[in-house]
Formats: structure tokens, C-alpha cells, sequence
């Protein structure tokens, strides 16, 4: 470069003529833009700009991002695919709440401050997911001191209210627009554990029912044989 004064820097282009610096050099310590430069850190031509650090005692520059000539973003990882705008290799830490295909001014989910870490406008698909239950398990509905409802109180419940025991009504769900999945499997599970108990309920009176149908066939046949 030839040595200049502010913007009238002089410098060699690669066709080898000689061009005036239209913009200033970019300061690391802090820069001034209130004039009508247009400055921004980037490229020129369709290069990614990649961005490295050596780690410690290794002498060695590693790449950490990349932004694409594109447009994509990837940290950690200079593989991304097609389609894709931000690829991330490695553990990510994210402190407020995440929104996915939504726009956070559209949100109705809660008024104020939202509780939720991660809002999705859209569907959720994934190979596993592991969520935690916050209440018991309900296993105790197998112990002996639980006051699992007659028949007689379950139609009674059933022909009031419309849904079973335990369990919120549609009007409730309709009211909150959202369930919470952890506590809902909870609950179902109680109910599963219950309509367990009732089988075998109704297993122990045919049972019965078996037994005292043999006696009367036996009694019948006697009487036959009179």
C-alpha cells in the first residue's frame, strides 16, 4: 500500500493499478460511523469469512465459525447443509426463551413474562424425549389402602360430569389451551393402573359366576336323570 492520508489511502488492485481507499481502515479498539461510510466487516467476493483462534500451546489456528458467502452461519463446524442457517457443532447454551418458527410478538401462550424456555410455532419431532413426571408415580393406586371408586360411583361421576375422575374436563383444557404433558401421563397412568384393578374385579365375579353356573348344571343333570 502507499501511504496516505485518512481516505485518500492509495493501494495496488490485482490488475495492478493504482485505486484511492473509499473507506478507511476498520479499528480493532473501536470505530467511528457517524459519516456516510459504509463500513462492516466481510467480504468482497463470494469467499466465506471464516473466523479462527489458536488454542492454548498449540501454535496451531483453528477454525471456530464460518459465515458463508451465502448467508450461513455455522460454529464449530464448517459442514453445512443445504437449506440450513445456522449449524452448530457441539453443546449450546441459550439464557431467555428460544422461538422456533415463531414470532415472539404473535405469542398468546402467556401474558407478561413468559415462563417457557422454548416456544415452537410449529411441529416438534424427535427420536426420544425424556420429560419429568414432578409427581409420584402411581403405583400407589395398587397399595391396599387406596379408595379406588365402586362401579356404582364411577357412573354416578361419569353421568355428571363427562369425564372421568382425576382427569380435566374439555372446557378446562379449552380454557388453558396448553396441557402439561408430564403431569397428563401421570394421570393417565393412574387411570391405566385403575382400569386394571376393575378387570380383575370383573375376572373374580366371573369367576364366581363359572363356578356356581357348573353347580347348576350339575344340579340340572341330576334332575334330568330323576
Amino acid at each position: 500500500m502507499l501511504s496516505g492520508n485518512g481516505d485518500r489511502d492509495l493501494y495496488i488492485n490485482n490488475a495492478g493499478l493504482v485505486r484511492a481507499k473509499a473507506i478507511p481502515d476498520w479499528s480493532t479498539v473501536g470505530n467511528n460511523l457517524s459519516g456516510s461510510y459504509p463500513a462492516f466487516i466481510g467480504t468482497l467476493n463470494a469467499v466465506d469469512l471464516i473466523f479462527k483462534t489458536e488454542a492454548a500451546n498449540t501454535n496451531i489456528n483453528s477454525e471456530r465459525m464460518r459465515i458463508t458467502s451465502t448467508g450461513q452461519v455455522g460454529i464449530g463446524t464448517a459442514i453445512i447443509s443445504a437449506g440450513v442457517k445456522l449449524g452448530v457443532s457441539g453443546n449450546s447454551y441459550f439464557n431467555g426463551t428460544t422461538y422456533l418458527g415463531i414470532d415472539p410478538s404473535t405469542v398468546t401462550l402467556a401474558t407478561g413474562t413468559t415462563p417457557y424456555k422454548v416456544l415452537v410455532g410449529g411441529k416438534l419431532g424427535a427420536n426420544e424425549i425424556w420429560c419429568s413426571a414432578g409427581t409420584p408415580w402411581p403405583d400407589y393406586v395398587f397399595k391396599e389402602d387406596y379408595k379406588l371408586k365402586s362401579f356404582d360411583e364411577l357412573e354416578t361421576f361419569i353421568t355428571k360430569e363427562k369425564h372421568l375422575p382425576g382427569l380435566p374436563s374439555a372446557s378446562e383444557i379449552a380454557s388453558q389451551d396448553k396441557i402439561n404433558l408430564g403431569d397428563m401421563l401421570v394421570k393417565i397412568l393412574e387411570k391405566t393402573e385403575e382400569n386394571t384393578l376393575y378387570i380383575l374385579q370383573l375376572k373374580k365375579q366371573n369367576d364366581e359366576l363359572r363356578k356356581e353356573n357348573i353347580k347348576l348344571d350339575k344340579l340340572i343333570s341330576k334332575c334330568y336323570l330323576k
